[in-house]
């Protein structure tokens, strides 16, 4: 009987962990913005790491075409480190240092993946240079900030506006789900668990 009315005790829990949970999980579930890591490297070791956040219902995938997307609206936020080892130099950019981003995909990708790389139908998504265009992913910056810009081929960036050394992104992968999420995951396997747990032969 004590063990039975601790297992009762168990299952109220875990079904007041799910209920209190399900509010962050929508949350989670259905995010008004996404954030993502994004990597360059460059020639002698130069690299740059970026995060960059999206307005989810504005940002176009696929864009069907090269597309300007601009700070405070597709772009939410924006924050570069540029590590220059040839300079000895590491240097710091916020959005407000840029004034276009460009995008470019005929598919949808999928934003929860790694997207370099991912299959587009003409090979793997930023593998392909662009002719004379800024290609799938690339930065500008605005005029005077001396912060990366776009030096007009695919995939790249160059340091001190477009003038210095090139960098290739190498990687735009999104950053993991919050904590609220894996609560209540745990918390529902929790509760099935317990549901499924067959009851024991009582004793007389």
């Amino acid at each position: 009987m004590k063990k039975t009315f601790t297992n009762l005790l168990a299952g109220v829990f875990c079904i007041l962990t799910f209920f209190t949970a399900i509010p962050a999980q929508a949350a989670v579930a259905i995010p008004e913005t996404s954030s993502f890591y994004l990597d360059w490297l460059g020639f002698n070791g130069a690299e740059a790491h970026a995060t960059l956040e999206i307005n989810n219902a504005l940002f176009p995938n696929p864009s069907n075409g090269l597309a300007f997307l601009t700070p405070g609206n597709e772009i939410v936020s924006f924050s570069l480190t540029v590590y220059d080892t040839i300079l000895g130099s590491v240097s710091s950019y916020q959005l407000t240092d840029f004034d276009a981003f460009s995008w470019d995909s005929m598919v949808t990708l999928d934003l929860s993946q790694e997207l370099v790389g991912q299959q587009t139908g003409n090979g793997g998504w930023g593998t392909e240079f662009v002719n004379g265009e800024t290609g799938d992913f690339n930065i500008f910056a605005t005029a005077g900030s001396g912060a990366p810009s776009s030096d007009g081929s695919y995939f790249h960036i160059a340091t001190n506006e477009g003038l210095g050394n090139v960098m290739t992104l190498t990687s735009f992968r999104p950053v993991p789900l919050p904590a609220a999420f894996w609560l209540f995951g745990s918390s529902l396997f929790g509760f099935i668990a317990i549901s499924r747990k067959k009851p024991e032969a009582q004793l007389i």
